[in-house]
Order: structure tokens, then sequence, then C-alpha cells
């Protein structure tokens, strides 16, 4: 059997409120039972007190006469009985009974008139222990009540003159007692089930979200991270669901976060595996076109003076276009592998400067305008992504190229139309139109390496014009230089 927090407490509280109870009906019922046999005691002391003085004034009136119980006991002990409302007996010193009065309104001490002609050492216990020079009294429950019998030896002026017993009826004491008790007892059945209600209660607010949290928790195992619907709380378990939710989003984020990385990953893998492709198609064309010049010229009985200066020249064609591949796929992994170092820079000069260097290589028109504007990168890595955006632009594009510096940095051209398959795979690798200066790697490492460091490169076209615009993350600082 699954112990569970519920059952835990429930055993847990029985067993504490009966071990409580018995010890409070004991001690309840100890306290009201040494209060009992105070007043008794004190009644049974007023009583010999009363009934002495009593009966001092009775010899007084009946002075020289000895025994007194013996002539005078029938009136005496009537007259006693009327007085206290008691059974009242008499015995002679020599412990034979005499009489004894009973109040005929009392059902149960005429029914327990007792005679006891002789006192013995079968007599009951207060008529011995009197007869010992002991006033004592008893007590007997009996099935139509309670009664006390109390009696004393009666000395007057040092004389020994008997014996007198009386028999009290104490039901109303003892039943007002026995129904103190049991008022008692229902009142703490009824706090106890009262306490154990909110008790309960209580538990039940404290299980019924630690149920929520064990639920939130399997979920979690199972990579569910819905949210944990808890009303709000100020406790020690509101703080743990608090702590628990926190604690689900941050690994709900760290999971995220894997599974976006795995996914660079794998599209990382498929993007090298394709590259590594078009990679070995794209060597295989000017080799092939080299190895193919290099058997024809390297015949025996080849002499045509004309092929062989066109087979040199397309022989050097290849060759360059070949170097400046692997010298773009070279810079493109080094800048991958090396260590970063970003900077906060001024890229309006950079730009001026690459504008300026290209259009003197190229003598084609540039037109550049621009204001102040802080990135952060590496401006190598940035000289590189402008060169390629700009140069492919003189390529492909028409005069003039218009390069501006704003918020970001955008080169506008026109151009022939571009076919769709070409629009639609611009940014892959090896992606271009046949030109006998490209080799199709240029916006793709340009893309590749704007991202690399925080920005991003986009290309529209419209009606013949191309427009390539870079974003990068930008500083708030300014400076002068245009």
């Amino acid at each position: 059997m699954r112990w569970t927090i519920r059952k835990k407490f429930t055993v847990s509280f029985l067993i504490l409120f009966t071990v409580a109870a018995i010890l409070f009906t004991s001690f309840l019922s100890n306290f009201i039972e040494e209060q009992a046999l105070a007043t008794i005691e004190n009644d049974v002391l007023k009583l010999q007190h009363t009934t002495r003085e009593y009966l001092k004034q009775f010899q007084e009136l009946h002075p020289g006469e000895t025994a007194i119980f013996s002539v005078h006991g029938q009136p005496l002990s009537r007259t006693l009985s009327e007085l206290y409302g008691q059974s009242v007996a008499l015995y002679t010193p020599e412990g034979h009974f005499i009489t004894e009065a009973v109040p005929v309104d009392s059902t149960l001490l005429m029914s327990q008139k007792k005679h006891e002609p002789n006192v013995d050492h079968t007599s009951s216990t207060e008529l011995r222990n009197a007869f010992d020079n002991k006033a004592s009294y008893t007590i007997a429950h009996l099935d139509g009540g309670s009664i006390v019998r109390f009696a004393y030896p009666v000395y007057l002026q040092d004389e020994f003159y008997g014996v007198v017993r009386f028999t009290a009826d104490y039901t109303n004491l003892f039943s007002h007692n026995e129904q103190l008790i049991q008022h008692f007892r229902f009142l703490a059945i009824i706090l106890f089930f009262g306490v154990f209600c909110i008790a309960l209660w209580l538990t039940q607010q404290i299980i019924k979200p630690l149920k929520t949290l064990t639920e939130a928790t399997k979920r979690v195992a199972n990579r569910t991270f819905n949210a944990v619907r808890m009303k709000p709380s100020t406790d020690e378990v509101g703080e743990l669901a608090k702590h628990f939710t926190a604690m689900q989003d941050e690994i709900n984020r760290y999971v995220s976060k894997i599974e976006e990385e795995k996914e660079k990953v794998l599209q990382l893998e498929k993007e090298r595996t394709r590259l590594f492709q078009n990679v070995t198609h794209e060597l295989k064309t000017p080799l092939t076109a080299i190895s193919g010049y290099a058997q024809l010229i390297g015949e025996e009985d080849f002499d045509d003076k004309l092929f062989l200066q066109k087979a040199a020249a397309k022989i050097y064609s290849e060759s360059t276009r070949l170097n400046t591949m692997i010298n773009e796929l070279l810079e493109f992994s080094k800048s991958q592998s090396t260590i970063r170092k970003p900077q906060h820079f001024p890229i309006t000069p950079l730009v001026k400067s690459v504008v300026e260097e290209l259009q003197f290589t190229s003598g084609q028109e540039i037109r550049f305008k621009g204001v102040p504007l802080y990135v952060k990168g590496v401006p190598e890595e940035l000289e590189r992504v402008l060169v390629n955006v700009i140069g492919n632009a003189l390529k492909h594009g028409q005069q003039p190229v218009t390069v501006t510096v704003d918020q970001s940095i955008v080169v506008t051209n026109r151009c022939e139309e571009i076919p769709p398959g070409i629009l639609q795979h611009l940014f892959e690798p090896f992606v271009h139109r046949q030109h006998k200066q490209s080799h199709g790697l240029g916006l793709f490492i340009a893309k590749q390496v704007t991202e690399l460091n925080g920005g991003t490169l986009s290309f529209t076209y419209e009606n013949q014009v191309v427009s390539v615009e870079i974003i990068l993350a930008t500083t708030r600082q300014h400076s002068g230089e245009s």
C-alpha cells in the first residue's frame, strides 16, 4: 500500500486524537471525582459537627442519663432524619443496633434500609471504623443511584454514648458529574471533527499543488513544457511553484536552443556537403579544360602556333579563375575558423575607400553618397563583403552603380533581366550566368560573412533594377567623417 501524505496525516491525526482524548477524559474524570470527594468530605464534616452539637444539647436537657440512645433512640433518630433528610441509625456502645429512621420520601434510601444487629468483622467499613474511634464514610453506586454512608463515634463529656450512622442520597451529584463528563466528551469530539476538517482542508491545499507539480515534472520528463496552472499563493508551496515554473521555462529555453543549434548543425552539414559537391564540379570544369589543352599542345606532331597561343590564353584564364575561386574559399574558411575580434568603428570611410579602389581598377562609374555610420564588426571581413557586393554589381550590372550609406549600406544598379532560376538561388554557391569572370561565390560568401558579423544581406529586383542592402549592428557614436 502506498503511503500518501493524506494517509499519513489521517492516521497520525487519529492516533494523536485518540491518545489526547483518553488522557483528557482520564484527567477530567479524576478532577471531577476529586471535586465530588471534596464536596462529600465537606458535607460529612459539617454533618458531624452540627449533629454532635445537637446531641450535646440533647444530653444537657436530660442530665444524669447515660443511655440516651437506648432510651430516646427513636425520637432522636427521627428528628435527625427530618433535619438532614438522611437515614439515621443508632448503635449502643457495645455495637447493638437500636433503631433507624428513614425519610419516607426517598425511595432509594427506603430500599437501602439496612439492619446490622451486631457490629463485627462482617459489618460495613464505616461502622467498624466508628467502633475503632474513627469517623469515615463509604460510597456505594447502585442501580437506582449513589449513596454515602457516614458513621462516627459519639463522645459527650469524654463518655462514649455509641455510634450514629447517616445514609445520604448523592445520586444528583454523581449524575451531574457524569453528565458533565459526557458533555466534555461530546465537545471534544466536535472540536476534533472541526480541527480535523480544517487540517484536512489545509492538507488538501498543500497536496493539490504538489500533485500539479508532480504531473508537471512528468510532462517535463516527456519534453512537454506546458504552463503550470495553479492559484497564486505567497506561501512555501507557491514559492516552490514559482521556482518550478522558472526552472521549466529555463529548461524549455535551453531545449529550444539545443534544437535550434541541432537544426543549424544539420543545415550546415547539408550546406557543406552541397558546397563540396559544387566545388568538385566547379573545379572539374577548368581542370578539364586545362588538361585538354595541355594534352593537345603536348603532342609530338603539334606545330599550330595560332592554336598554341589560344590554348595558352585559355589555360591562363582558367588557372586565374581557379586560383581566384580557391582564394575565396580559403578566405571564407579562415573567417569561420579563426578567433574573431569585432570592433566598433566608422564604416563610411571604409565604404568610400572600397568605392574609390574599385572605380580606379575597373574604370567604371560608381556614385557614392553617405553619412557617418558606426557599426560593430570585423573591418577586414566587412571590407571583403563590400568588395564582393560592389564588384558583383560592376560585373553583372550597367553603369552607373550607386552606393549609399545611411542607416544601412545599399548598392543599386540596373541590369539585364535575371532568370527566375537564378533569383531563387541567388545566395547559394556557384550560381551565376556563365560570366567569364564569375565563379558564383561572391554573394554566397558576402551573405555568410555578413551574418557572421551579426548583420543581414538582402537582394531585391524590380523593373530591371537591383538593390542589395547590408544592415549591420550600429552604435550610437557619431563622427563628421564622410
